[in-house]
């Protein structure tokens, strides 16, 4: 019977995200789903995308009230597409029969 341990293979597979915002460094290592979900979602409304943001990087939401909106939306966009990259680097690894466990 095949099996895998998942929490392992993200933490070999993944590597964190990575971004400065205020002049503060940041460094994403797990994503909570709930996050990234309501994240997206709240890039229309400042105060929604604050709590979301906070969440997301495991920060308090008024650390981020004073911080421009559309900064707080470049931020997003790029672990959405740190994401994205991630999931598709790992996928094409995957489908070609290569070592998954290798750094994506």
């Amino acid at each position: 019977m095949p099996k895998m341990n998942i929490d392992e293979l993200t933490e070999k597979v993944f590597e964190p995200i990575e971004f400065t915002l205020d002049g503060k460094d940041y460094k994403i290592t797990t994503l909570p789903s709930e996050a990234l979900d309501t994240i997206m979602d709240a890039t229309e409304n400042p105060s929604k995308i604050r709590g979301s943001f906070a969440q997301l990087i495991g920060g308090n939401e008024k650390d981020f009230k004073k911080t421009d909106f559309r900064k707080l939306v470049a931020a997003a966009g790029f672990i959405m597409n740190a994401v994205r990259d991630q999931i598709q680097s790992y996928q094409s690894k995957n489908v070609q029969g290569e070592d998954v466990t290798q750094k994506v």
